[in-house]
């Protein structure tokens, strides 16, 4: 049996919470991207000059990272809480 030295074992215990923040904050911040692009207020985002990247994409992270510290927090303590539950 291959042993997995401690400092790694620490670090793994991290990636299914970073996997869940991430692609469920990468999906209101994309759907949010989408809404703003379809209303587009006034031309803010996309008009004839082109597109303003910086407004557009500020969109997209004011949602995915709140969205991303939520479930990172929520999905931590279930996996914590599953562990102390299993013993």
């Amino acid at each position: 049996m291959a042993r997995v030295s401690t400092n790694r074992r620490n670090t793994l215990h991290w990636l299914p919470p970073l996997l869940v923040g991430t692609f469920g904050g990468f999906a209101p911040g994309v759907l949010m991207m989408q809404a703003a692009w379809e209303h587009n207020p006034q031309g803010t985002i996309h008009n004839e000059n082109g597109i303003e990247w910086s407004y557009w994409l500020l969109i997209g992270f004011s949602w995915f990272v709140p969205v991303f510290v939520v479930l990172i927090v929520v999905s931590y303590f279930a996996a914590w809480l599953v562990k102390l539950v299993k013993g």
